[in-house]
């Protein structure tokens, strides 16, 4: 094919399916586009890569670059959208709708270091574009600098008091820094402001959820999803207060529908497992947590999950290898080492086990749960003093927190060693 009848072609394509230049990265969605025009997109594309170069002069190849980028953000294909983001900066250096959804498309990636430098090129383009510096802003906070965070949101908030996606970044600030009423009510100043923010209402409704009142948290996702009954994310939240109410079912069928329209999501995937681990349909549980391995090899949760259904079923072996995996993916996760050592104490590996709750011990000090199993270790390992020291801290813990019940058990065993 002519390298100009593969751009013109290519822009046939596009126009049918309706992708532009500019998206709402708010609310995404897959688009329809159809098996078979996908296929020949496919070819298209590759056509396009081999001959990228004969297009060097061609005016219309940014904006088409441009829009396919686009279309795979939309499709959920955050990898080639950011490559073809980069190839559309390699033609045009300041283009910033480019850098800006490269930016976006990082921080959906959860990549937010990444997100930070495409953020910070525009920012020095637009040293006073208050939206950018939210961004900016919003970055550094999923970067986990929480200063340079408040810095960029302080100067957004400063250019423009009203700027939605300031407001919202500085709601999970607030959040993070436990002044949840104060976050909430950022939430709905920002509603009040812009009502169709899809950020506020899926952030208040899991705020919500998690303070118990699903109720509330139900109605913001009914407003989300009045706006756009397609919308996944809005979906997979409702998945989630039903699970939370033990309404398996329900959960299901949300985040099926969910899937229905994010395929490619591992996450979701994970959600569909645990629904389907409650129902005790262990198989379909099993298909699940594979299948979200399969698309994102780099999901600890899923490796995990896939791991713990496999011990319940007896096959330690194949358990040991997804929960080493997850712990490779994330060593300093203390309920995946606990876990693990849980699973080693079964298998008679007590050394092992002895390893996985002091790596639990390392990430979270002050959680008596892995004292507790360590101290148990111990006492299965003939180490009676380590064992007592080891109770002695445990119900210590215990009762900083309060638990009265297991202060006094482990009281009682650290006493019947002292005993001995």
């Amino acid at each position: 094919m002519e390298t100009k009848e593969t751009l013109g072609s290519i822009q046939r394509v596009l126009d049918s399916v309706g992708v532009d230049k500019h998206i709402d990265t708010d609310r995404l969605h897959r688009p329809e586009i159809g098996v078979s025009r996908w296929e020949h997109l496919k070819e298209l594309e590759a056509d396009l890569r081999k001959t990228i170069d004969a297009f060097s002069d061609d005016e219309r190849l940014p904006d088409t670059l441009m829009r396919l980028a686009n279309l795979h953000f939309q499709d959920g294909n955050l990898a080639k959208a950011i490559m073809l983001y980069d190839l559309v900066l390699g033609i045009e250096p300041r283009r910033p709708e480019a850098i800006m959804y490269m930016g976006i498309a990082y921080l959906y990636a959860e990549k937010p270091k990444d997100a930070v430098e495409c953020f910070r090129v525009i920012n020095e383009m637009q040293p006073h574009e208050a939206q950018t510096l939210a961004y900016l802003a919003l970055a550094e906070f999923h970067a986990g600098h929480l200063s340079r965070a408040k810095r960029y949101l302080d100067r957004s908030l400063e250019i423009a008091p009203d700027c939605d996606r300031a407001l919202y970044v500085k709601s999970l600030y607030l959040e993070e820094l436990g002044r949840i009423e104060e976050a909430t009510d950022e939430l709905e100043k920002l509603l009040e402001i812009n009502p169709a923010s899809f950020p506020a209402l899926l952030q208040l409704a899991r705020m919500r959820t998690e303070q118990g009142d699903v109720e509330s948290a139900k109605k913001f996702l009914d407003r989300a999803l009045n706006m756009d009954p397609a919308h996944p994310i809005a979906l997979s939240a409702l998945g989630d207060i039903f699970y939370e109410l033990d309404q398996y079912e329900s959960a299901l069928y949300y985040f099926d529908k969910a899937l229905g329209i994010n395929p490619d999501s591992s996450e979701l995937w994970v959600k569909k497992g645990d629904a389907h681990m409650a129902l005790r349909a262990i198989e379909q549980a099993h298909n699940a947590y594979e299948k979200a391995v399969s698309l994102n090899p780099e999901n600890a949760t899923a490796w995990m999950k896939n791991g713990e259904l496999l011990a319940l079923q007896g096959d330690r072996s194949a358990a040991l290898k997804c929960y080493d995996t997850a712990i490779s993916l994330e060593p300093e996760n203390a309920e995946f080492a606990h876990q693990r050592g849980m699973l080693h104490i079964a298998a008679g590996k007590l050394e092992s086990a002895l390893l996985d709750f002091d790596l639990a011990l390392a990430a979270e000090p002050s959680d008596p749960t892995h004292i507790y199993q360590r101290a148990i270790v111990l006492e299965l390992l003939d180490r009676p003093e380590e064992a007592k020291r080891t109770w002695e801290i445990a119900r210590d813990l215990y009762e900083s927190i309060g638990n009265a019940n297991k202060a006094a058990e482990c009281s009682a065993r650290a006493r019947r060693l002292f005993l001995r």
